[in-house]
């Protein structure tokens, strides 16, 4: 793995779906830099993301993100 991170291998396609079924992630997340948004385009993300969620799961992300809070 530290060898892909590092570029010191390129993985087959194959080797890429594996790991993404071990991580249990889609083949795009992996190339999804939207991490690197601006501030602006991050929150909209949250706020987008937020609106999906259930009532169980909305509490649950509220209690973590101010937990951040101190």
């Amino acid at each position: 793995m530290s060898r892909i991170e590092t570029g010191g291998s390129a993985p087959t396609v194959e080797r890429m779906e594996r790991l993404c079924s071990v991580l249990d992630v889609e083949l795009r997340s992996l190339f999804d830099f939207s991490h690197l948004d601006s501030r602006e385009a991050q929150l909209e993300s949250v706020e987008e993301m937020l609106k999906s969620l259930d009532e169980n799961d909305l509490k649950v992300v509220y209690r973590v993100v101010r937990s951040f809070r101190g």
